[in-house]
């Protein structure tokens, strides 16, 4: 790649970093931007007829599904594509409780009742008795005009008086619609659901009644020609669903997991800054791409250092600042780009813009560490309170207190502090959880995280739930000999201070990058 002629960019433009909510962004704009993952390949392929996207609140589940819509919206074969939320097929005609089975069916009626309107939508002329009863559908559900038929019906009714003409068009959604699309050699239909868990709470009608949704589209993908799902579901939700359903085994082969690493975050937003210089200042470019298809990591720093410094001094280490935003925000795109909004939005409201720093330094995210630590810990726990009901008053409990725990001391103060304020239920426990269970809770959400003192004193290593899942589950080798810490972001949110003492001390004397005009730079 040729140097780009923009050497710094104003990070107080928030365009730079695009929309939070990548399914909000124009199509178009959020495929210039999009980073493709090796994954993702079975998840767009038309010949995989059911999937699944897996992740965490903020890692793109809602931008994945919205960016194959448009892609495909795109595809020379041009099939019909129907992007919707869950609450779509849930509005209007409210669920009774029913048994697994009588579920099923009623989520195969609702899906199919949906395809077809919008296939009747689609179709122009309707030239075959089939094609005709999907206009008459489409036309009874509100989704298309009335054709002439239809309207000459509606007339004649009117002057026939008690003589009724009505259409005729088949109760059984679900057999209309195989029925119409066993005719169609070539019809592609991709049907995209997402969001149907936003407000899940745990109920035990509700887990039932989500559970039996990805039955009923199993089912339904593997016996309608042509008929291709796709679908979304938290990480969270679904360790509930598939607790509490046995059913749900079956869709495990047709899950993709949405997670995100440093270097995942690196690439987010260099091409995050890629695209808005190229729609703001029409550069275009000759990038260096690695063998994995990415852009090279030295193309990279050319873009992001444009906002960001080379290095950042975090915890006593030299560390890029995309790999110190991936930890802040916990490695969900979304929370890392909000981070990023909200230095620049504080940067700007300095009224002295001698004094508004020249780049997104280290400095500026400890002045907006605190508010982004609230929300994310609010976003947290509104995540995983149905897991819970508790949960905020657990969290709240380790206020000003130190962040660094041995497993002893850990279980000791969840005893001491939350246990014997009350008993603390867990979804489908019917007992009191214990120490070790709020804990490990804890850890599964991410609120603490798991730290190797020992063999590593200069470089600490740090472990996610996804790095360890069993630690915290028994009480033979609970830890693996590790300590836990709260994790920074949340820290700050609970005035426990373990980002900034000594670092902003060594900061004032440690010149790590130098740009012309200015002393030093984390």
């Amino acid at each position: 790649m040729g140097d780009i002629s923009i050497k710094q960019l104003d990070y107080t433009d928030l365009r730079i970093f695009g929309n939070e909510a990548g399914e909000d962004e124009k199509p178009a704009i959020l495929n210039s931007y999009f980073v493709n993952k090796p994954e993702f390949e079975y998840f767009e392929n038309d010949q995989n007829s059911f999937s699944i996207v897996q992740g965490l609140r903020g890692t793109g589940k809602s931008a994945l599904l919205a960016r194959l819509a448009f892609v495909r919206q795109d595809n020379p074969d041009k099939p019909l594509v129907i992007f919707i939320k869950g609450s779509e097929l849930v509005a209007g005609k409210p669920f009774e409780s029913k048994s697994p089975l009588e579920y099923i069916y009623e989520w195969q009626q609702r899906i199919c009742s949906r395809i077809n309107a919008e296939l009747g939508r689609d179709i122009g002329l309707a030239l075959s008795d089939r094609e005709m009863a999907l206009v008459e559908y489409s036309e009874i559900q509100g989704f298309k005009g009335r054709n002439i038929v239809g309207a000459l019906i509606d007339r004649m009714n009117k002057k026939l008086g008690p003589i009724s003409l009505s259409a005729s068009v088949p109760q059984n959604a679900r057999s209309l619609l195989q029925n119409y699309m066993e005719k169609e050699t070539d019809r592609k239909v991709w049907l995209l659901v997402d969001d149907l868990d936003a407000t899940f709470t745990g109920s035990v009608d509700e887990t039932l009644r989500l559970s039996t949704f990805f039955s009923a589209c199993r089912q339904l993908s593997h016996s309608v020609k042509g008929l291709i799902i796709r679908s979304s579901v938290r990480s969270d939700v679904w360790t509930v669903l598939n607790m509490s359903d046995e059913a749900l085994d079956k869709c495990r082969q047709y899950i993709i997991d949405l997670s995100w690493t440093s270097n995942g975050t690196s690439l987010i937003l260099t091409h995050r800054i890629r695209s808005f210089i190229f729609h703001v200042y029409n550069q275009t470019f000759n990038d260096t791409y690695d063998s994995d298809g990415y852009i090279s990591v030295r193309d990279r720093a050319k873009y992001l250092n444009t906002i960001f410094p080379q290095k950042y001094l975090f915890q006593e280490r030299q560390e890029l600042p995309t790999k110190v935003i991936h930890i802040l925000s916990s490695g969900r795109p979304r929370m890392g780009l909000r981070l990023c909004r909200m230095a620049g939005s504080y940067a700007k409201q300095t009224k002295n813009k001698g004094h508004r720093p020249s780049f997104i330094k280290l400095s500026l995210l400890y002045q907006i560490i605190k508010p982004f630590g609230r929300d994310s810990l609010r976003d947290v726990v509104s995540e995983n309170k149905h897991q819970c009901p508790k949960l905020e008053s657990v969290v709240y409990a380790f206020s000003r207190i130190k962040a660094r725990f041995t497993t002893g001391e850990l279980i000791d103060f969840v005893e001491d502090k939350i246990r014997s304020k009350g008993d603390v239920y867990l979804h489908g426990n019917q007992l009191p959880a214990t120490s070790f269970q709020i804990a490990h809770l804890l850890f599964r959400m991410g609120f603490i995280v798991a730290v190797d003192y020992v063999a590593r004193p200069r470089a600490r290593k740090y472990y996610k739930f996804t790095d360890k899942p069993n630690l915290l589950r028994t009480f033979t080798n609970p830890d693996d000999g590790l300590c836990w810490i709260i994790h920074p972001t949340f820290a700050e949110a609970l005035d426990i201070e373990i980002i900034r003492p000594k670092i902003t001390q060594d900061v004032r004397k440690t010149k790590v990058w130098k740009q012309k005009g200015e002393s030093s730079v984390e």
